[in-house]
């Protein structure tokens, strides 16, 4: 969750990070149901993650398909998002119930970067489905010369999109630094965040909506593409979903940002009260990573083929391992 959450100062002399003192620390039994839900919740969409991975590496038709390549990468951002992200939020909740017996003392810059691996791989997540979106407008308006283009299209693709999500959280640390004399970094979070989100949202809206229009009103489908032209619109079904689904996961981060900006007495709700609340928010956030899996599962026939042939491979293979060897 970006962190305009986090309230951390800074030393301007010796740019050490400040202990919050006795007063400001939450009791640990505050802290410890939410760690416990955040640990099971990132442990689950690694695993989870892992496995979409796998069947999208190791299925024929999914590996042939230039769509599924920023799908995977979709995934790894996913992935990363629980491995690395959801331990640095776990990390960050601890210290502020003063649950980690060790004391660090925490330079700016490694502040700096572990702000932004907490944030990086969320929003390349987000870059990514505006990419699908952008990708299922071609593929609808342009079907015939989709299906003939060059994969080195998608892997620029993919370039471009950790390459915004990393210049975001470059521009963020440069904010940070710019304001760190009165220890705000609240503006420029929520500058980028807004930014951010809504001009993906614009974009993804707009995407899907041409996509509706032109399945809704456009000529009549090619009897000779047909079956073509009906794959690559239940593929782009899937997708709206995927994307609806993590843009909501997003929203309570909006919603959190607006209370705090426009709330003139928000700090007097008290600490107790704005802590559970960044905790219901981080929780959706992280989860933006956990429900694509859901929705190719529910979705996609060949995904749960995939998945069912993975664990029959395993099964298999642990049955072989179990048969004893015949005597010499």
């Amino acid at each position: 969750m970006s962190s305009g959450l986090s309230n951390r100062t800074w030393d301007n002399s010796s740019q050490n990070a400040e202990d919050p003192s006795p007063s400001t620390l939450l009791p640990i039994s505050e802290c410890l149901p939410w760690i416990v839900l955040l640990i099971t919740e990132t442990l689950v969409i690694v695993v989870l993650n892992a496995i979409t991975m796998t069947v999208f590496m190791t299925q024929r038709q999914m590996k042939r398909r230039g769509t599924y390549i920023l799908v995977r990468n979709l995934t790894i951002s996913d992935f990363l998002v629980g491995a690395i992200s959801g331990a640095l939020q776990v990390d960050r909740i601890g210290e502020s119930c003063d649950c980690w017996e060790f004391k660090v003392d925490v330079k700016l810059w490694t502040f700096l970067l572990k702000f932004a691996f907490m944030h990086v791989f969320s929003f390349a997540s987000l870059a990514n489905l505006v990419a699908i979106s952008v990708e299922r407008v071609h593929a609808t308006y342009r079907p015939s010369s989709h299906l003939f283009m060059n994969r080195r299209a998608y892997y620029i693709a993919v370039a471009i999109i950790w390459l915004v999500a990393i210049t975001r959280e470059a521009l963020q640390i440069v904010l940070f630094q710019g304001e760190r004399l009165r220890n705000n970094i609240f503006i420029s979070n929520i500058t980028l965040y807004m930014v951010y989100y809504l001009i993906s949202l614009l974009i993804v809206c707009v995407s899907y909506l041409s996509i509706f229009l032109k399945v809704r009103f456009g000529p009549r489908v090619n009897p000779m593409n047909h079956a073509v032209i009906i794959r690559e619109r239940r593929l782009s079904a899937i997708l709206f979903a995927v994307s609806v689904a993590s843009l909501i996961t997003l929203l309570p981060v909006s919603l959190f940002i607006c209370l705090r900006w426009f709330y003139d007495d928000f700090n007097s709700l008290g600490k107790s009260v704005i802590f559970h609340t960044q905790m219901i928010v981080i929780t959706f956030f992280v989860a933006n990573s956990l429900v694509n899996p859901v929705i190719y599962a529910m979705r996609m026939r060949g995904f749960r083929a995939g998945v069912a042939n993975l664990f029959c491979a395993t099964r298999a293979k642990a049955n072989r391992a179990d048969i004893p060897l015949p005597k010499l």
